[in-house]
């Protein structure tokens, strides 16, 4: 499951960016906080904003970080 996705320098996102799945105090919907732990956890996450605000981009990011993750050549003495 993911907890926080964190990048920096990637496309159009210079500054460091944080996509944290933990929950904040919230109280509406308390029956679909999953409890993992100390963790609360978010089941779901919504990517909204303006026209050309990086969304593309952040799910461009997933994509690359996903595909480091499952790339069969990578090793230990090649991170990347």
């Amino acid at each position: 499951m993911l907890i926080d996705f964190i990048f920096k320098n990637f496309s159009s996102f210079s500054d460091l960016t944080d996509l944290s799945m933990e929950a904040d105090n919230i109280t509406e919907f308390n029956n679909t906080v999953i409890e993992e732990g100390k963790l609360k956890l978010l089941p779901i996450a919504a990517i909204v904003g303006p026209n050309e605000s990086g969304k593309s981009n952040l799910i461009s990011a997933f994509r690359f970080m996903k595909n480091k993750i499952t790339d069969r050549s990578y090793t230990k003495t090649n991170p990347f």
